[in-house]
């Protein structure tokens, strides 16, 4: 019973984080929760020290390893998963994150990001183009005898007003996410300068004070930077308090790197990390723990108390007195419990009161464990194992200056418990009870939790702004995890952010109301004309502000067409093993498809998938877009495009005409596969609008894709996706889908160099197009060959569905005509006998048509002035009046057709309607007899249409024109024509 009730209220609060969410933009702590930047959130005194457990552990001599429960150390890998890699996945992914939104300082006894492309430090006296500094300003010092990185510093006295700069620079080989660490030596004469710290969002400002932290890094956030602009962070001797104070520069890290085995830092234990951040100063500072030994556990233990200690008592004040309050701070260990037989979640504290730790701060150990505690088994519904007192884990008991405990989130020999870790929804329901564990115990009456990640993020083009939509969902075990405001972060690239601005605290960005299914919409006028953006939204409160969790693309429009919308519904779980966190899903793809769409010359909007089903979005919103890229990724199973969402594309694509086409573009491994196996409605879909099949999987990597055989389609080359785990790759690929072709599909892409196993199908018929890509579009592995690729299939699908449209609309004028010649030939023949007759009365009509027709049109010229409309159209009706006999057929036809221009104004209603009673006419005009018939229908038909708009009649007024032309005789067509040209 307890395990099902496990399941059951596991599977209950995942739904809430189906998605991962990312962490804040640039991972510092929240500074304010107001628009007037007046008010910090609730943890902003408080400081954190997050151990996660474990790590690749070493020393001098030894080869070293990694923790195998109940084993020792070794260098090799064991299970699906590995405590000594997950604790710190989940601590850089969640818990740091959180901690940081909510406002507090954060430090860590491990590395903070995952591995990145390059790792670099410069140093103050660095002047190779790879890596130097260059000073600007007067006042600049150095000397060699300061300790500290590389044993020389710079330094010059503060100002208020910015006068002097030390600026770092570096050459990077490849773009990325890359963390700023900053060291330098510390004592009483610092002060804290701004540093500027230049990535692809912005510059961010930061106020460091340089009096604590003495010769260790100190992070300063994580940001994009790019291979083109390099790496750029600026020392400036700006400061507030300045009397006597210095701005120190020593040195600036940047990126994560591997140790000297080969090891990625993030995965290093805390020894030999704390080691290397210490820059070998270890004994120096009071870190030092038995270097030479072979590894054990004891080492990496106390390292990280000693660590904890340390920072303790490095958070100086300005004047260079430690006046921090233990209860200000707490140490917080993350693990898992290893017992056969064991489950759910439990924590330990020292079994005794740490030397020089108060009997208040003792106590406090177990009031934050069991807040913790409590919390994860809330949101994970695990057994509650309770607490216990621990005296073998020195993190524990030598954490002498504020509470500690250790959190044991799962039993690793417990299958279930192992099968939830490997999920990222469950370890993002983790990370986020951890933390409101933690924030409870800080603020134990009244905690303001922050809200979750918005959902149905979407936005909507305008000529005056960009106009973003969101849910904010409620935690149902939160009541005030309610958002009071919201910040929008802004970026032109889709990897580099702004510093986030809340909605309201200016007129360029505000919210505009409550719209649809409880959507909160806000406008944002700090967006350049026909530009692409990507925008993120997080609500805040007291507490601090969520997580970021998706992007969406959008720009402001000039009135420039087609409108594209790109739909985000890729939403599966990832699932970890060992190694595999360069894999992960990082859920900015529409920027992958934005940024190839502006290369191919286009812009976009998007959406998340469950914005379709709000009703009042789709009527005012979609209808507007005549292109829907709809991309799922590795989504699997029989709703990798759910019912509800085929029916909503299902009536857009019916509302297709020659003068509003559509096309739907599909991206992902599973659709056809996930469509075929859900059958009836959802094969349909398949067949009908994707003109696809399901053949099978893939057999193997790699996944090549190059052209087919449909000549409409055009695309140089091969495109690769990605089909290996490697640092810097996409996503991925697994068994995409091999399609067959249906109806009128054609095969656009083959799989591989060889073969005809079919990667992309394309349709195009009428007004509308489609393309189905077997494999998830984003996890090329190239931005040149995904804008190639994308390139070919817009030329194939809105392109090509314009002279499609062309080609049917031919196609059915040319059958009316063939008909309506055999019509004439035949009908001439049988009635020859009764021409005089039909003269005479065509006559007679004509005349009776022709004075109601030129008062009509008077009137109505006269009230729209435009009187040169009534002139045309009594001419035309004149003119009618000669078609006498059956030789003057082909004049008639010409006269209606003057008759029809001349209504060039005509409203799309009523000259739609009049042009095709018109044309239907004058089509029946096939003998003497009928003429009269049709030259009152042409009269009637340019009288209804004489006041209306002429923008959409001139395109009725030239269909009907070419109608009028192909239905006359066969002898006079070319007549017919030579006069509706005229």
């Amino acid at each position: 019973m307890a395990m099902a009730r496990l399941l059951v209220v596991v599977g209950a609060l995942l739904v809430l984080v189906a998605l991962t969410a990312k962490a804040d933009i640039h991972n510092l702590p929240t500074k304010w929760v107001n628009a007037a930047s007046s008010t910090a959130p609730q943890l902003s005194t408080k400081n954190v020290v997050l151990s996660p457990a474990m790590g690749w552990l070493t020393c001098s001599g030894s080869t070293g390893g990694y923790w195998d429960s109940g084993s020792g150390y070794y260098s090799t890998s064991t299970g699906s998963l590995r405590q000594d890699l997950f604790t710190n996945e989940i601590t850089i992914r969640y818990i740091q994150e959180y901690l940081a939104n909510a406002g507090a300082s954060i430090y860590s006894t491990r590395e903070r990001w995952f591995e990145t492309p390059t790792e670099v430090i410069i140093n103050d006296n660095d002047t190779a183009t790879a890596k130097k500094v260059t000073y600007t300003g007067s006042g600049w010092d150095s000397a060699t005898s300061v300790s500290g990185y590389g044993s020389n510093q710079h330094w010059v006295a503060g100002s208020t007003s910015e006068s002097a700069q030390a600026t770092f620079t570096a050459t990077l080989t490849t773009s990325g996410y890359y963390p700023v660490y900053m060291t330098w030596p510390a004592t009483s004469n610092r002060g804290s300068p701004d540093i500027r710290i230049t990535h692809s969002g912005g510059i961010q400002t930061v106020s460091v004070p340089m009096y604590q932290f003495d010769s260790i890094f100190v992070y300063l956030g994580r940001y994009y930077f790019t291979a083109a602009a390099g790496i750029k962070v600026e020392i400036t001797n700006k400061m507030t308090v300045i009397s006597g104070k210095f701005a120190m520069v020593d040195a600036v890290r940047v990126g994560c790197g591997a140790s000297t085995a080969g090891i990625p830092r993030w995965k290093l234990s805390a020894q030999d990390f704390l080691y290397y951040m210490s820059q070998g100063q270890y004994s120096t500072l009071g870190l030092q723990v038995a270097a030479n030994s072979a590894p054990t556990l004891d080492t990496d233990y106390l390292a990280r108390a000693k660590f904890s200690t340390y920072m303790f008592n490095q958070k100086m004040d300005a004047d260079f007195a430690n006046r921090q309050n233990g209860a200000d701070w707490l140490y917080a260990g993350i693990g898992a419990s290893g017992v056969p037989g064991g489950s759910g979640v439990s924590t330990v504290t020292p079994n005794t009161n740490p030397s020089g730790l108060s009997a208040a701060l003792y106590t406090a150990c177990g009031t934050a464990a069991t807040s913790v505690r409590v919390n994860v088994q809330q949101a994970t519904g695990q057994n509650n194992q309770g607490g216990s007192l621990d005296a073998s884990k020195t993190e524990l008991t030598q954490n002498t200056k504020m509470p500690s405990f250790i959190t044991y989130t799962i039993d690793v020999f417990n299958g279930t418990e192992m099968a939830l870790m490997a999920k990222e929804s469950f370890r993002e329901t983790l990370g986020r009870a951890i933390y409101k564990g933690i924030h409870k115990y800080f603020v134990p009456s009244s905690p303001t939790i922050i809200p979750l990640p918005v959902t149905n993020l979407y936005s909507t083009v305008r000529t005056g702004n960009i106009c973003l939509c969101w849910v904010q969902p409620t935690d149902p075990l939160e009541s005030s995890a309610v958002a009071s405001v919201y910040k929008l972060y802004t970026s032109t690239d889709g990897r580099g952010w702004d510093a986030g601005v809340i909605f309201g605290s200016s007129s360029l960005v505000v919210i505009e109301g409550n719209y649809g299914n409880s959507i909160v919409c806000g406008g944002t006028r700090l967006v350049a004309v026909d530009t692409q953006y990507y925008f993120k939204v997080v609500g805040v409160n007291a507490g601090g502000e969520a997580l970021t969790k998706l992007t969406v693309a959008g720009y402001r429009n000039s009135g420039s067409s087609p409108r594209i919308l790109v739909v985000d519904a890729f939403d599966a779980d990832f699932i970890h093993t060992n190694d595999n966190i360069e894999g992960r899903y990082t859920r900015e793809y529409v920027y992958e498809y934005a940024s190839a769409l502006q290369a191919a010359g286009y812009r976009c909007d998007s959406a998340t998938k469950n914005t379709l089903l709000d009703p009042t979005w789709v009527n005012d919103y979609l209808v507007n877009y005549d292109t829907v890229i709809w991309f799922a990724g590795e989504n699997t199973g029989i709703d990798v495009f759910p019912a509800a969402h085929q029916a909503v594309i299902n009536t857009w694509i019916a509302a297709a005409t020659f003068t509003n086409p559509r096309s739907l573009i599909v991206s992902g491994s599973h659709v056809a596969s996930g469509l075929a196996a859900a059958g009836g409605a959802s094969a349909t879909f398949l067949a009908n609008n994707l003109g696809a099949g399901y053949a099978g999987a893939t057999a193997s990597a790699p996944f090549i894709a190059r052209q087919a055989v449909d000549p409409g389609f055009t695309m140089s080359g091969t495109v690769t996706f990605n089909s290996v785990i490697a640092l810097g790759n996409p996503y991925l690929v697994q068994t995409p889908d091999i399609l067959t072709t249906v109806g009128n599909g054609m095969a656009a892409l083959y799989y591989n160099a060889s073969g005809t196993n079919i990667a992309g199908v394309s349709t195009v018929g009428g007004s509308y197009s489609s393309f189905l890509l077997a494999m998830p579009f984003e996890t090329i592995k190239s931005s040149t060959e995904r804008t190639t690729l994308m390139t070919s299939i817009v030329k194939s699908v809105i392109q090509r569905r314009a002279s499609s449209a062309i080609s049917a609309a031919t196609a059915s004028a040319a059958t009316v005509a063939s008909t309506s010649q055999a019509s004439v030939a035949t009908l001439l023949a049988a009635t020859a006998s009764a021409i005089s007759t039909s003269i005479a009365s065509f006559a007679s009509e004509t005349l009776d048509v022709t004075a109601a027709s030129s008062a009509s049109k008077a009137s109505d010229a006269s009230a729209a002035s435009s009187s040169s409309k009534a002139s045309d159209a009594s001419a035309a009706s004149s003119s009618i009046a000669l078609a006498t006999s059956a030789a003057s057929v082909a004049s008639a036809a010409s006269a209606a057709s003057a008759a029809s221009a001349a209504a060039s104004s005509a409203s799309s209603a009523s000259a739609a309607s009049a042009a095709s009673a018109a044309s239907s006419s004058i089509a029946l005009a096939t003998s003497a007899a009928s003429v009269a018939s049709a030259a009152s229908a042409a009269s009637a038909a340019s009288a209804a249409a004489s006041s209306a708009s002429s923008a959409s009649a001139a395109s009725a007024a030239s269909a009907a024109s070419s109608s009028v032309a192909l239905a006359t005789s066969a002898a006079s067509v070319a007549s017919a024509a030579s006069a509706a040209s005229a």
